[in-house]
This record gives C-alpha cells, structure tokens and sequence, in this order.
C-alpha cells in the first residue's frame, strides 16, 4: 500500500470532533492589539504568546483602526 494513501485513509484523520470555539472581550482584544503595536514586537509573538492564530490578531487590529472597540 502507498505510504502516503496509507496516511490519509487512516481512522485517526477520519474522526469528527467539535470545534472548539473561543470569544474573546473587547478588552482583551484591544490589549493584544496594543502589545503588538510596541515596538520591536512582532504579531507573531505575541499571537504565540496568546495562544491565538496570527491571522486574528491582525484581524483584531484592523477592527481597531476601523474604530470597532477602544
């Protein structure tokens, strides 16, 4: 059998879980926002340092600067 068929059709990546889904305070938002505006700190760090996703950590600044929460 193909090793790499072998991978995908294994029952591990067939289970189904829930999502978890997390919200976050606008507070706590607009602290990530604010850490990762200093200088010489990268969003990335801060998202690792957060345990979130980089990706909503620069969508949470955008959302800042549109005036979205303080």
């Amino acid at each position: 059998m193909d090793t790499l068929n072998h991978h995908f059709r294994s029952p591990h990546h067939a289970e189904t879980r829930p999502r978890t889904t997390y919200r976050y305070t606008e507070d706590f938002k607009a602290t990530a926002v604010r850490l990762s505006q200093l200088p010489g700190v990268a969003v990335g760090d801060v998202a690792a340092l957060l345990y979130i996703h980089p990706f909503m950590l620069s969508r949470w600044g955008k959302q800042a600067r549109e005036g979205a929460f303080p």
